[in-house]
């Protein structure tokens, strides 16, 4: 409906340029009223002070009006009508065509202010905030794991408490750890053998915890690590008894179920829900921004680069999502080893020659010959 709407609104500002009337808006899509259409678009994406546009929209409306062209050319073959069909492939070459002199202005500022957002130290979660919320869920969990059973409120409380504990010790989107599956947690011992383990070097990490394989964004495995402080609370969470006293449906097969629902819960909500109950402002934690605070302490360790692979599989995405969109930039230590090495740099008027042969210390302050 969103969309229809902004295809609309654009109609009547193209009507409003066309030389000829229109009848229906598949008029903006050919070929030949593409300077009609551009006309209408710096228009709508205008904003009320001079100079500057409406970036998002402006964006927005190019893909609109891409997969609206893909959408009218599947209805074109439905219909088995060649020249509309060929009317459609032609305006959607002219669209990508002329993307980066229409619209290219729209992404630049989406990417500036994306970049600049993303960089502000206050997009980091709270320290201390964190680590109330972390210390009330593991209370929550002790308290809980010790009963041998737990029903009703308790129950919520265990579920929401784990579920939260997990989203965030693993910096997890809000959707991925809250749909593990009974299943998983049955059968996670599938994913190691002995022999396996007689090979790695700190076994006994395999004792602090357990891990569980499940979907994440892009239908691609992603790994869940169960801290051994939360195991407890997960045979809880699946005992048959516990879920059928505390409401929990019999044919929900989630670990972190809805009540009364097929569904799961989603990891955010259990974050923003206990940060509510500890007076915690909502925009202090979140799922993105724990996982902006584990990527960027990820990015000040000093790790081989063939094992920083391995994080970025954990995490779901590439090394580019994760500097580009994840984690945040380390203006201290840019101030300590850049700054440090311009300001040796800078008063050295010597032979570029000379120079290239020292060896900058930057964490002593001195320098010597390599």
């Amino acid at each position: 409906m969103r969309d229809m709407r902004t295809l609309a609104r654009l109609f009547h500002l193209f009507k409003e340029r066309c030389d000829e009337p229109v009848d229906n808006a598949s008029a903006m899509f050919v070929k030949g009223n593409w300077n009609f259409l551009v006309d209408s678009i710096e228009s709508f994406t205008s904003d009320d002070e001079p100079g500057k546009i409406k970036h998002g929209l402006k964006n927005t409306l190019y893909y609109l009006l891409l997969n609206a062209s893909n959408i009218l050319e599947g209805q074109a073959m439905t219909r088995d009508c060649q020249t509309s069909r060929k009317q459609y492939q032609d305006f959607a070459i002219v669209l990508k065509h002329h993307q980066n002199i229409v619209f290219a202005d729209a992404k630049y500022q989406i990417n500036k202010s994306r970049q600049e957002r993303l960089r502000l130290p206050d997009r980091l979660p709270e320290e201390d905030s964190l680590s109330q919320l972390r210390n009330h869920c593991l209370s929550v969990i002790n308290q809980m794991s010790a009963q041998e059973e737990v029903h009703g409120s308790d129950y919520i409380a265990l579920r929401n408490a784990t579920c939260c504990r997990i989203t965030l010790y693993n910096a997890r989107r809000g959707g991925e750890a809250s749909r593990m599956q009974i299943d998983q947690w049955a059968t996670r011992q599938k994913w190691f053998n002995e022999e396996q383990l007689n090979n790695v070097r700190n076994r006994e990490l395999f004792e602090k915890m357990q891990v569980v394989y499940g979907t994440g964004k892009g239908n691609h495995l992603i790994s869940i690590i169960i801290p051994n402080d939360c195991v407890e609370a997960m045979n809880l969470l699946i005992d048959q008894d516990n879920r059928e006293a505390s409401g929990i449906l019999a044919t929900n097969n989630f670990i972190f179920a809805r009540k009364k629902s097929t569904h799961h819960l989603i990891g955010s909500d259990c974050i923003g829900t206990l940060c509510r109950l500890l007076d915690i402002p909502s925009f202090d934690i979140n799922a993105t921004k724990q996982r902006a605070r584990v990527s960027t302490i990820f990015a000040a360790q000093d790790i081989p680069e063939a094992d920083r692979g391995y994080f970025f599989k954990h995490m779901g995405h590439s090394a580019e999502v994760n500097e580009n969109t994840y984690q945040r930039p380390l203006p201290v230590m840019a101030m300590e080893k850049v700054g440090t090495f311009l300001n040796k740099v800078d008063g050295k008027f010597m032979s570029l020659s000379y120079m290239l042969q020292l060896n900058f210390n930057l964490s002593e302050g001195t320098s010597g010959t390599s």
